[in-house]
């Protein structure tokens, strides 16, 4: 019976000009080799270019993926590979994600002004500000409106609040109160 590295390396030309090694057996959808890795059953199927760095340099930290330098999905050489995160993997490639990432200029042309968002993304200062500007002129009123909601409950609730604390602990609230009174006649308040 064949171990798994010989089983592998049946599966695997070299490439002359590029130093790749090619994966000549099953590809994904996407381009990446696939190898069954025991048991016969087709459950234990892996990707080519992972069993290729377990089988040389041990196995893949948590959170982390294999990264192929050459940016050829059916290589499974493991020095055109590095252990990244998948961030780092996505922004290094040509998907529209990472080119977006690696411009200067937004989509209305304002160069030079984007700014990181604690979600991760890039976003335009300028293009956010004339957003947020045309959205308050649009909805002014119901803004105004809003807002003026807002402070009449809270006005009220606090209200409510004091009324409630008066009648709980008056004698605490009437040191309160001389204490403000206090401060605002020696202007400390």
């Amino acid at each position: 019976m064949k171990t798994m590295q010989e089983r592998f390396d049946e599966k695997v030309i070299p490439e002359p000009n590029s130093g790749c090694y090619l994966w000549t057996a099953s590809l994904s959808t996407h381009g990446y080799g696939r190898f069954n890795r025991g048991g016969g059953d087709g459950q234990n199927i892996g990707l080519a270019h992972r069993v290729a760095w377990e089988l040389e340099r041990g196995p893949i930290p948590p959170g982390l993926v294999v990264d192929h330098l050459c940016r050829n999905r059916a290589c499974v050489n493991v020095q055109h590979m590095e252990v990244t995160t998948h961030r780092v993997n996505i922004l290094r490639g040509v998907a529209p994600m990472a080119l977006a990432h690696m411009t200067e200029t937004c989509r209305q042309g304002h160069v030079g002004t984007f700014k990181p968002q604690l979600d991760g993304w890039r976003r335009c200062t300028t293009c956010r500000r004339m957003y947020a500007q045309a959205y308050y002129e649009r909805n002014r009123d119901q803004l105004l409106e809003r807002k003026r909601q807002y402070r009449q409950a809270h006005t009220e609730a606090a209200r409510a609040y004091q009324r409630a604390y008066r009648k709980r602990e008056p004698q605490r609230h009437r040191d309160l109160e001389r204490a403000r009174h206090a401060r605002k006649r020696t202007g400390a308040g």
